[in-house]
């Protein structure tokens, strides 16, 4: 009716057509999660006919005539009765006597054996040799071989001990237990096995049949590897050859690259391409990865000039930064950041690839380095506003400072610059949103999570390590151990005491502590509202204020803090009011 051969089956005794409920019922599984009521077929099958679309689409599939039927009501008397029984036909229209079974065509054979039938001599005996007729031949063999096997089972099974000897049954599996051989080897094995995987979990059958099924499972298990790896081998096998003839051409080689990056040679497939990265097919040998990595740079060429080409016309939203230092293009990693002259302005130099030819590695040098400078420049504008402001020297080399610090410094590190400023150069630091802190030089706006995370980034660039997550929204955190000397301060934090605490909350809390130093020349109690400041513990907290020079004191049960012994030198950032110019008249009249 329909003569494609891509619509027909083997129905267990000869190809045939495929009825047209048969396709309806497969179109109706492939389509089982859409609702639109359409169907088709792949490429290579072409199209249906159309009196064959209609019925599927009209379900007007032809009734059903006849039932395949077999007796169920066996009878287990002889093994003469048990065969009659199988072979006796419906007695309702409309059935029809299925052909034979696996089983009783395995049971006819088995009663042509004497033997056999002398053992058969009772109905237990008939039935365990209906049950033994039912074990399963796997290799499709039906022959004098799945008869000899299940002559064994049913001799064994009769015998003294009525299970299969451990011995016998060792020596079957342990025959099974090896991968040599060609491709039919292996699925002949994995076939038997399965066979003996089926008695074992007959309990009645076999001693321990736990340890039995095990075993055989890791058999086959060992086994289907083993034939996926020849498998494979075949697929590259044939592959590789292909490609090397067709290598031999001097015409381009065909070549397609998905949009999840898969690549297609000569409609092999060969790897995936991630930015401009090739990564062979894993299933590759060495050999055969040398024929196919020099495929791929052949059909890659024009590809990879255009990637080149959309990269450097993209716009700034197609690039971005990963945790680990990496300029993403289009989500895929294409360079690396690299230290360069400060952490401000790093080097970006692309990754490294076979396909790209050193012009084009420059194009993408020269894209990605105008694309970071905008990045950064963006990102640290205050900075970048603070660097070109006509400052004087003391405040621009504090300036410098910050910068090469990507934003905030401890207050030590700068006390000299700070010194040196007069009125006018802390107005314009405040001007530009720098604050001269008592603990820290911070930029405020550079602090918030995504700034920590850039920061964090160009640190790692610059030392040339990977670099932990930043806090983020946390004001005081636990320092990770793994985490290098110098990180926290680039993403604006000091360590103090137990923690790392944001600059700008350290500010807050040393403020506090101060003021309560002030208001207690004998020392002061912690109130709650100091650690809870940070989220700190008392123990924290304690470690906290002795970190930052104040002294502790036990009197009567009670803990009291004291100031540090010298008052930090930040404290005398202003000139006393009983201090003049020296060439003022209040400092001549003073004179005389």
């Amino acid at each position: 009716m329909w003569p494609s051969p891509s619509l027909r089956k083997f129905d267990g005794r000869a190809p045939r057509d495929l009825e047209p409920a048969e396709i309806a019922q497969i179109a109706g599984r492939a389509g089982r999660h859409m609702n639109d009521g359409t169907f088709g077929t792949t490429a290579d099958i072409g199209g249906l006919a159309p009196e064959l679309v209609e019925a599927v689409e009209n379900h007007a599939f032809a009734p059903v005539k006849a039932l395949w039927w077999r007796n169920s009501d066996l009878r287990f008397t002889s093994v003469e009765a048990l065969l009659a029984a199988l072979e006796r036909p419906p007695g309702e229209p409309g059935l029809i006597r299925a052909r034979e079974a696996d089983d009783q065509v395995a049971l006819a054979h088995l009663a042509r054996d004497p033997d056999i039938l002398k053992l058969a001599n009772h109905p237990e005996r008939v039935r365990l040799l209906w049950d033994v007729a039912g074990v399963p031949d796997f290799r499709k063999v039906m022959a004098d071989a799945h008869t000899r096997l299940l002559s064994q089972l049913f001799r064994h099974l009769t015998g003294p001990g009525r299970r299969l000897p451990t011995d016998w049954l060792a020596g079957h599996v342990g025959r099974l237990d090896r991968t040599d051989g060609e491709l039919d080897t292996l699925v002949g094995r994995i076939a038997h096995v399965r066979t003996w995987t089926y008695v074992s979990h007959r309990g009645d059958w076999v001693a321990d049949p736990v340890h039995w099924q095990e075993r055989t499972r890791a058999i086959e298990d060992k086994l289907s590897d083993a034939l996926h790896d020849r498998l494979t081998q075949r697929f590259v096998d044939r592959r590789t050859a292909h490609l090397v003839r067709r290598m031999a051409d001097d015409g381009d080689l065909l070549s397609a690259v998905a949009r999840s990056g898969e690549v297609l040679v000569e409609g092999h497939f060969v790897g995936r391409l991630a930015g401009f990265r090739f990564a062979p097919d894993a299933a590759e040998g060495a050999n055969a990865a040398k024929a196919v990595l020099a495929a791929a740079a052949r059909g890659l060429k024009s590809e990879i000039a255009a990637r080149v080409e959309q990269l450097y016309r993209d716009g700034d939203d197609a690039f971005a930064l990963s945790a680990d230092a990496l300029v993403l293009w289009r989500d895929e990693p294409v360079a690396r950041l690299m230290p360069g002259p400060d952490m401000l302005r790093p080097a970006v130099e692309p990754l490294s690839s076979d396909l790209l030819e050193p012009a084009m590695r420059d194009r993408l040098r020269k894209r990605l380095a105008e694309w970071l400078a905008g990045a950064v420049a963006e990102s640290f504008r205050p900075l970048m506003k603070a660097r070109e402001a006509p400052l004087k020297g003391p405040a621009r080399g504090l300036v410098h400072q910050l910068a090469e610090a990507l934003g905030s410094l401890p207050r030590a590190e700068a006390e000299a610059q700070v010194r040196a400023l007069d009125e006018d150069d802390r107005r314009a630091l405040a001007w530009l949103g720098i604050r001269l802190g008592v603990e820290s030089v911070y930029l405020p706006a550079l602090l918030k999570p995504a700034l920590q995370r850039l920061r964090a980034v160009l640190w790692a660039a610059a030392a040339g390590q990977p670099a932990p997550l930043p806090p983020g929204e946390r004001v005081a955190v636990t320092p990770a151990a793994e985490a290098p000397a110098g990180f926290y301060a680039a993403v604006g934090y000091r360590v103090a005491g137990p923690k790392a605490i944001r600059v700008d909350m350290l500010e807050r809390y040393a403020a506090q502590a101060r003021q309560l130093a002030r208001e207690a020349k004998d020392g002061f109690v912690v109130p709650s509202s100091l650690p809870s400041l940070l989220g700190l513990s008392n123990e924290e907290n304690a470690q906290l204020l002795a970190a930052l020079d104040y002294r502790r004191r036990e009197q009567d049960g009670v803990t009291r803090w004291l100031a540090p012994r010298r008052p930090p030198a930040q404290a005398k950032r202003h000139p006393s009011k009983k201090q003049h110019r020296a060439d003022s008249p209040f400092a001549v009249l003073r004179g005389l």
